[in-house]
């Protein structure tokens, strides 16, 4: 999935599942991701890990944003390696604010990128073709039920 332009844009790669023969609860959720960071004058391209959930706590945050025009959209790892804050703007844009977190100690790149409000429809279906490939096996660590 990705959030931006085409020359200033976040990226999320989705690679595999961390742990796919593991019987643990807690470990079958983790994904194995790569994220794509290009910003004027920098880019970063990273491995981070994620868990399931985290992308249907993204997927409520987008679809929320469908129904209220003032609500934020945002994508956080349990693992801190990327942070989002999607706000929308009067002009139709979301300025979304990022901190890619690399590595321990944690090097961080704070960025905005812009995109199009459009793109949360966009968004949305990567979000569900995600979790279709990737869905949760082990035991939701946040509140929200998958559909």
């Amino acid at each position: 999935m990705k959030i931006g332009s085409e020359s200033k844009f976040v990226q999320i790669k989705i690679l595999k599942r961390s742990y796919p023969e593991s019987d643990d609860d807690s470990d079958i959720d983790w994904l194995d991701g790569e994220v794509k960071v290009v910003v004027p004058g920098f880019q970063a391209l990273y491995k981070t890990y994620l868990r399931t959930d985290d992308l249907l706590y993204f997927y409520e945050s987008l679809r929320i944003a469908t129904i209220d025009q003032g609500a934020t959209i945002e994508f956080n790892t349990i693992e801190e390696g990327l942070y989002l804050i999607g706000t929308k703007q009067t002009t139709g844009q979301i300025l979304w604010e990022g901190i890619a977190n690399v590595g321990r100690p944690k090097n961080q790149l704070k960025f905005t990128v812009e995109s199009d409000s459009q793109l949360i429809d966009h968004l949305i279906n990567d979000v569900n073709k995600i979790r279709d490939q990737y869905p949760i096996l082990g035991k939701s660590k946040t509140n929200i039920q998958p559909e």
